[in-house]
């Protein structure tokens, strides 16, 4: 990780505690403005951290330029502890099947890994830059939702998504509007993101599925 200036940190609480100084008393990554995630080993691609897209029990995404190709993506980087960098594996696994094998058109409604590396102990997955969830755009109709025919467009892409799922025999363990993300805010293609959760039907990990809010 190399330092640019100015420096504004995103990662809150932001004193380095763990982890030679890189991370916090929460095991998350202490990231800044301007600084550059890659890979440890000197391999794959540079980038550059822009700002903050959300962060979780899990650890923080970043949206990030990759100064090879100029390209805007979203990082996701995973909390240094055993078990999150575990499930953080199961995720590239699942997506990496679901991407090449199953959706290799990506005409399914998924979104799309392009790569992942460890930096600093860190497990990082790169995808494709999207938009608002649904969530974020109910809030912005004041809760008054959308129209059915829009409804019916969403659902569609949505039960395309789990269609594929089923095939491959993948539970996304976690779907809610928040997980369902716009391509652009002008058009109504989604894609289903966040598979931190996600298991195989025969290696089912939770005594229960969904937000229990949701549910």
């Amino acid at each position: 990780m190399t330092t640019q200036n100015p420096k504004r940190v995103l990662t809150k609480p932001s004193d380095g505690v763990y982890n030679g100084g890189f991370d916090n008393v929460n095991s998350d990554f202490i990231l800044y403005v301007n600084e550059i995630l890659t890979d440890t080993r000197g391999m794959g691609a540079k980038y550059q951290i822009i700002d903050l897209l959300g962060q979780g029990t899990f650890g923080q995404v970043v949206k990030c330029k990759n100064l090879e190709t100029d390209q805007l993506v979203a990082v996701k980087v995973v909390k240094n502890k055993p078990a999150y960098l575990t499930q953080g594996l199961v995720e590239v696994r699942i997506l990496e099947l679901l991407n090449q094998q199953y959706d290799p058109d990506d005409t399914s409604h998924i979104v799309r890994l392009q790569e992942y590396f460890m930096c600093h102990k860190h497990l990082c997955l790169v995808f494709e830059l999207l938009s608002l969830n649904l969530y974020e755009l109910i809030k912005q109709t004041n809760f008054k939702g959308v129209t059915t025919n829009l409804v019916r467009i969403f659902i569609t892409q949505i039960l395309k998504s789990l269609a594929v799922l089923t095939k491959a025999s993948v539970i996304h363990c976690d779907l809610k509007p928040e997980n369902i993300l716009l391509l652009n805010p002008k058009y109504p293609q989604l894609k289903l993101i966040d598979f931190g959760s996600a298991c195989f039907e025969n290696q089912t990990v939770y005594s229960y599925i969904q937000s229990r809010f949701y549910r």
